[in-house]
């Protein structure tokens, strides 16, 4: 066999491997001992190969972003060899557009190296005339985990008619998410009920998702009935993807905690199995998800403590998954999965520099214990902000201009005051 045919077929087998740290490791190898080689294309389809799996583990924090940084260097120092041999613009802008989605889920990259890389990628797409929408895209995701909200509505907007002019379909997803972030559920639902009722063509891919996303948003509005449709319909199977299982764990938490008459001994065994599911993938979570898993399981073990604390199965943060863990009921484990989740909230707190998760988790509870319908996760006087935003936005001519793409040390509004009294007790 060649050494060219070698390389090959060694490349082959670990892309084809399951995803995981082990993955992620032989390909790292791999990598050096290219490297070591001297020939850029080959260490090049490597180097892609690496990225794509060390951003697939929702683990590999420490090799996505120096592992693009060698393919941006490879692809500045020679842009058309790059591209003539697997670094073409468009596929470098697609992944520097992933990799900020995947840099503000990490409390361990700094926000300062964030707010870099955004402005180094605007400065790409305009160079290398990239897709306008697609670079507005990412920035509104990026303010909203940031915890930014008064930039979303801008950004929102900008996408929109960017698409827009260049006869792009709508980005769903994107502007049912801006309508979450800020907490406008009438912005959210009006992208997402159009595709949940199949009306249109090409979005089918969105509808399970949307079935969950749409939970809290219908609440919020005060359409319960609607709620519990979307609700019924994504439970009768398994969560679209993992995040999908903590809105669904949600949820039903909500209604046992609420109307426990209307869970019979199926709903709560789903609900059961829902968390042990969660708990038992939540270590191979990147840390943004994993967060939400622990208090998502931690509020559904208080719901199932005050109707039925009969013992499971259950994982705690920092058990090893290899051994069947130990009986405990559900009351035992709530204090330490809450604990775990506001160890990340903090993380996240000192990254982004403002107090947005604090208020969230408050209104996380709200949601499912009650008062109220959990909207409170932004509250009243920013709620009221962020709407004079949005009609600002779509009255402008130019919103990008008119509200800048604000960061940490702008008057931005970032001002927590007015949040809802405390989180709630961590029993």
């Amino acid at each position: 066999m060649s050494e060219s045919d070698a390389f090959h077929r060694e490349l082959f087998e670990l892309e084809v491997m399951p995803s995981g740290p082990a993955k992620v490791a032989a390909l790292a190898d791999l990598a050096r001992r290219t490297e070591a080689t001297g020939d850029p294309g080959r260490l090049r389809r490597v180097r892609w190969a690496l990225l794509i799996a060390a951003a697939g583990t929702e683990l590999g924090d420490d090799r996505v972003l120096p592992t693009f940084a060698a393919l941006l260097a490879d692809f500045d120092a020679d842009p058309d060899a790059a591209a003539a041999d697997g670094s073409p613009p468009d596929r470098v802008l697609t992944a520097y557009a992933e990799v900020l989605r995947y840099t503000t889920r990490y409390p361990s990259i700094p926000r300062e190296r964030v707010e870099s890389l955004l402005d180094d990628f605007a400065r790409r797409v305009d160079a290398l005339g990239g897709d306008e929408a697609d670079m507005y895209e990412t920035r509104l995701h990026a303010r909203g985990t940031l915890g930014d909200l008064e930039a979303v509505p801008a950004m929102c907007v900008a996408m929109i008619r960017a698409r827009e002019r260049a006869g792009l379909p709508r980005s769903w997803d994107a502007e049912a998410l801006a309508g979450i972030y800020t907490a406008q559920p009438e912005r959210s639902l009006a992208a997402m009920r159009p595709v949940i009722a199949n009306q249109i063509p090409g979005a089918w891919m969105w509808r399970s998702s949307f079935l969950e996303w749409s939970l809290r948003p219908l609440i919020w509005a005060g359409e319960e009935e609607e709620a519990d449709r979307n609700f019924a319909e994504a439970d009768a199977r398994s969560g679209s993807w993992l995040f999908g299982d903590i809105l669904l764990a949600e949820y039903a938490s909500r209604r046992l905690a609420r109307q426990p008459e209307r869970m019979g001994e199926e709903d709560v065994e789903r609900l059961r199995t829902r968390v042990r599911r969660l708990l038992k993938a939540a270590p191979q979570m990147g840390p943004s998800f994993r967060g939400q898993a622990y208090q998502a399981c931690g509020f559904a073990c208080e719901a199932l403590a005050a109707q039925h604390d009969e013992p499971l199965r259950l994982l705690l943060p920092g058990e090893d998954d290899s051994t069947s863990p130990p009986l405990r009921s559900p009351s035992d484990v709530v204090a330490p999965l809450l604990a775990e989740a506001d160890l990340l909230d903090e993380a996240f707190a000192a990254r982004n520099g403002n107090e947005y998760l604090a208020v969230e988790t408050a209104g996380n509870r709200a949601f499912v214990f009650g008062p109220g319908s959990g909207i409170d996760r932004v509250p009243a006087p920013r709620r009221e902000r962020l709407r004079a935003l949005w009609e600002a936005a779509e009255s402008s001519a130019d919103p990008l201009a008119d509200a800048s793409d604000q960061v940490p040390g702008d008057d931005n509004g970032d001002d927590y005051s007015d949040e809802p009294g405390d989180r709630g007790p961590r029993t």
